[in-house]
């Protein structure tokens, strides 16, 4: 069983638009539209998950503390806590899309 919280699916659902544009323009040029996917799909999860913590990091604009956070909860903590991005089971969503753009790559999961 994996444990995703909400802005993994989230964050999945924003990867899928260039994944998919990605795959059809790879399928009008007579290209593997899958494979096409699937680099773009893990490529395009590391910037969007690390500036979605970067986000987090940043905390509320008007300078009161947000409901529900704390001191801790924001700044460089929140590039590695579960609240501050999407996650599957303990690892950041940008490792997991680097370790699988690595894999793609090396042909560790082909």
């Amino acid at each position: 069983m994996v444990v995703f919280n909400t802005n993994t699916f989230i964050q999945l659902l924003i990867v899928a638009i260039p994944a998919l544009i990605a795959m059809g323009i790879a399928s009008l040029v007579g290209g593997d539209g899958a494979r096409w996917a699937e680099y773009t799909g893990a490529i395009a999860l590391i910037p969007l998950d690390l500036m979605w913590r970067l986000a987090a990091a940043g905390g509320s604009e008007d300078g009161d503390e947000a409901e529900g956070q704390t001191e801790e909860s924001t700044g460089l903590l929140s590039l590695v806590l579960p609240s501050g991005g999407g996650h599957v089971f303990f690892l950041p969503n940008y490792l997991i899309g680097a370790l699988v753009t690595y894999g793609l790559f090396t042909g560790f999961f082909t």
